[in-house]
């Protein structure tokens, strides 16, 4: 006897069109999730960029705030030690090379603290600030921001920082930061520093 023997297209496994089907499939969920891990990656750097821009800024604010309390402290009644400072805006809106009243743009150094001093006077900028950096070396100053020396660590992303001051009366500065970074990206600070003379 003869017996004949048909296949159906169920039991004859996968055919090529399924197979490229499959494939072609799977190459598009497969990139649909590199090209999201991809996005999410660079906004967690992006986020990272601007906390860092954040502290560079929020620490320049300190800065300034710190200087004008050492300046105040200079023409309370019956201070006597620091006889160069005859008002709380010398060396910061007002003094020697900075226009009255300002607007007075300045760069800042966290380890250069003699500048906090009442007689000191921040460096002016009038081109294009320095980027900053990491300090190294001397422990009181590690881990603080400053234009870029030898041995300093270098901050990924290019930081620069500004710092600029305006009169808007005789008890009250403007202060506006500026922190740009790679790309032209920029974050802003502003807030008012007074003088109470109570």
């Amino acid at each position: 006897m003869f017996t004949s023997t048909h296949h159906t297209s169920s039991t004859r496994g996968i055919s090529l069109v399924e197979l490229l089907i499959a494939a072609s499939l799977l190459t598009i969920a497969f990139g649909a999730f590199i090209g999201l891990f991809l996005r999410q990656s660079e906004a967690t750097r992006t986020a990272q960029l601007e906390s860092v821009a954040a502290k560079i800024a929020l620490n320049g604010y300190e800065l300034v705030r710190n200087k004008r309390d050492n300046h105040a402290r200079c023409v309370e009644p019956g201070v006597t030690d620091c006889p160069y400072i005859g008002d709380w805006r010398t060396n910061l809106t007002q003094g020697s090379g900075i226009p009255a009243g300002g607007p007075v743009t300045y760069e800042l150094d966290e380890t250069a603290v003699d500048l906090l001093l009442p007689n000191a006077q921040f460096e002016q900028i009038s081109g294009t600030p320095s980027t900053l950096c990491v300090a190294q070396g001397d422990p009181r100053f590690v881990g603080r921001f400053r234009p870029c020396e030898p041995g300093d660590t270098a901050l990924r992303g290019n930081f620069t920082r500004t710092v600029t001051l305006t009169e808007v009366r005789p008890d009250i500065m403007q202060v506006d930061i500026r922190v740009t970074w790679q790309g032209g990206r920029t974050f802003e600070v502003s807030g008012l520093l007074a003088y109470d003379q109570t």
